[in-house]
């Protein structure tokens, strides 16, 4: 196995007059990390799930931290 980030974006309907658009978009993220074994061959014993399914906008004068 390897290590897996994925994320989709979508494309909504056109933004009205006046609307703020986002900066950041991010649909559906998925972020796992490997747990491996072993010494000159590793190999992939495990997964850790750090994010699963994560959807989020940023928009102008926003801040997100992790």
């Amino acid at each position: 196995m390897s290590d897996v980030t994925t994320a989709s974006s979508t494309v909504g309907p056109a933004p009205t007059a006046g609307a703020i658009e986002p900066l950041l978009q991010v649909r559906n993220l998925v972020k796992n990390f490997p747990i491996r074994s072993g010494g000159l061959v590793s190999r992939v014993v495990a997964q850790i799930q750090a994010v699963s399914d994560i959807s989020f906008d940023i928009l102008p004068g926003q801040t997100l931290g992790l």
